[in-house]
């Protein structure tokens, strides 16, 4: 665990090789996302609703997410706008008749603060307030851990109607192991959740396969 930690802040300083350091940088971050989520649904009854469309909780006690994402962001060091698509899948459990936490892990393809496109797995803990029956807002913190030393964390702020159609904006910080390190990045993009999300995720991965039959 000490490893793990100061691992973070410097690889150079731990004992492991970089490709130890990145494997168990990606076990930390994924066993703490696990550990959230399993700590909520053990307090679920085991009677409680599960939803495949996130509702509140008075209707579901714990839904599954599928989004599909497209956004844009913004490298101010590099002065160019660079788009990304996102493919993610998630957990969340109602704690009560506002508030929902869970976690999700996504694939991100496209550019952050680079002008060549990119491929990424974030995963993180996602927190949700209920405005009401049918706005939410949700706020993600992801790390996206690179073999190589290179990490992206963001600063998502997601607001949807239904669970099915949104907006969201955040920040974006890429670490280099050897640095510099560029100032953090707005983007700003669009989300589609539920069965829209879904659409967007089977589809994306259709073209993909089409666009490349070899």
């Amino acid at each position: 665990m000490v490893n793990i930690l100061v691992g973070f802040a410097d690889p150079a300083a731990v004992s492991q090789s970089p490709q130890e350091v990145y494997i168990m940088r990606i076990a930390f971050f994924v066993a703490m996302s696990i550990l959230i989520v399993a700590a909520f649904v053990l307090t679920v009854p085991a009677a409680a609703q599960s939803c495949f469309k996130g509702r509140p909780a008075d209707l579901c006690s714990t839904f599954f997410l599928t989004e599909f994402g497209v956004r844009v962001t913004s490298d101010p060091t590099l002065r160019s706008i660079n788009p990304a698509a996102t493919l993610l899948a998630g957990f969340m459990v109602n704690t009560g008749t506002s508030f929902a936490l869970g976690a999700t892990v996504a694939l991100e393809v496209g550019a952050g603060q680079h002008p060549e496109p990119s491929f990424n797995v974030p995963f993180g803990p996602r927190f949700r307030y209920w405005i009401t029956r049918d706005y939410h807002v949700d706020a993600a913190i992801t790390a996206a851990i690179n073999n190589g030393g290179v990490n992206r964390y963001t600063l998502n702020i997601i607001l949807m109607y239904r669970d099915e159609i949104g907006i969201e904006a955040g920040l974006l910080q890429v670490k280099y192991p050897s640095g510099p390190n560029p100032a953090p990045a707005p983007f700003f993009g669009f989300r589609a959740g539920s069965y829209p999300g879904l659409i967007g995720i089977v589809g994306s991965i259709v073209l993909v396969m089409v666009a490349n039959p070899g």
